[in-house]
């Protein structure tokens, strides 16, 4: 098949309120498309990657949840199947329906134009410095 263009993608992340309450959080990763007209219904699509309680989480949590996301942008950028995993190794017996497409033609490419975030994310994961910090964000 011949991809003559990128699909544009978009990445959000930050947290929600939950418990009656609203005294601990999911924290979110969704996946939307920017680049669809506004004519079409889907262009307001957000597609949930992960989503774990808060209390749950470390900064080590985001590191590998996001090396993933960053493994599967990078294949969805050349439009092909994995070949391995995402840590290198080979593909583990329960992994046969993968292994059988490695290399294979995706049908599309992607590319991340957009990522939102909160604070937290950006300060935490992606290590820019907090609003109220010398080294400020400006």
């Amino acid at each position: 098949m011949q991809i003559d263009s990128m699909i544009p993608a978009g990445l959000w992340a930050d947290g929600v309120p939950c418990q009656w309450d609203r005294d601990q959080s999911v924290e979110l990763v969704c996946l939307n498309l920017p680049g669809l007209p506004k004519t079409m219904e889907e262009h307001k699509l957000r597609l949930p990657i992960t989503g774990l309680m808060k209390a749950s989480m470390s900064t080590n949590t985001w590191h590998d949840i996001f090396e993933v996301i960053a493994w599967s942008f990078r294949l969805m950028a050349t439009g092909a199947y994995p070949a391995a995993r995402h840590d290198g190794k080979a593909w583990l017996k329960s992994d046969f329906h993968r292994a059988k497409k490695a290399s294979a033609d995706l049908g599309y490419k992607s590319a991340l134009v957009q990522m939102r975030a909160d604070w937290g994310c950006w300060k935490n994961v992606f290590g820019f410095p907090q609003y109220n910090e010398k080294a400020g964000c400006c």
